[in-house]
């Protein structure tokens, strides 16, 4: 436990200008994120005026399957962990929109695997879209996810991935690289 918290908080610090910057940018709410287990736990979070009503603060955990940060998480593991984290989590619709089913659970891994990123909309929450990419040790290992949340009252998918895509990824590889 002291080790992770030792790893977060200088994970916080060092991505801190980054998120910060993004967070201003795109003028939208950004968190980092870990994964502990089947779920994500938020570290950081940059708050927008435009922020939905909900509950989520430093601390708060949402399961991995159904979060933009989880599918990030569960994309840069291996098959048979990806598999035991599923078996282990509690499958179930948070929204009408919650996708549950282990088989298109795992069309999204897929997904975010090809695309380098995950969107999830209304997944957990009513009206909220979100944008996730990874950040990276030098290993490769997917260390932790950063994540841009919006109201999908204001974007779609696409304009969500048109506008705020490369701002992500180029944020997300600044601070992969300053923990090489």
């Amino acid at each position: 436990m002291a080790y992770r918290y030792t790893r977060s908080s200088l994970l916080v610090q060092r991505a801190h200008p980054y998120l910060l910057h993004l967070n201003r940018s795109t003028g939208e709410t950004i968190s980092l994120t870990l994964l502990d287990d089947t779920d994500i736990i938020y570290l950081a979070r940059y708050l927008s005026a435009n922020t939905l009503d909900n509950d989520v603060i430093v601390g708060s955990r949402l399961p991995a399957y159904c979060s933009a940060a989880g599918l990030v998480f569960l994309a840069g593991l291996e098959d048979a962990k990806i598999h035991d984290i599923l078996a282990r989590s509690d499958l179930r619709a948070y929204t009408p929109k919650t996708v549950f089913d282990p088989e298109k659970i795992w069309r999204r891994i897929s997904e975010t695997r090809q695309r380098g990123f995950a969107i999830a909309e209304e997944q957990v929450y009513t009206n909220d879209i979100a944008l996730a990419a990874p950040i990276y040790l030098p290993d490769g290992y997917t260390t932790a996810a950063a994540v841009l949340a919006a109201s999908n009252l204001r974007y779609n998918e696409d304009t969500l991935v048109r506008q705020f895509v490369p701002m992500m990824i180029s944020a997300t590889r600044s601070v992969t690289q300053i923990l090489a």
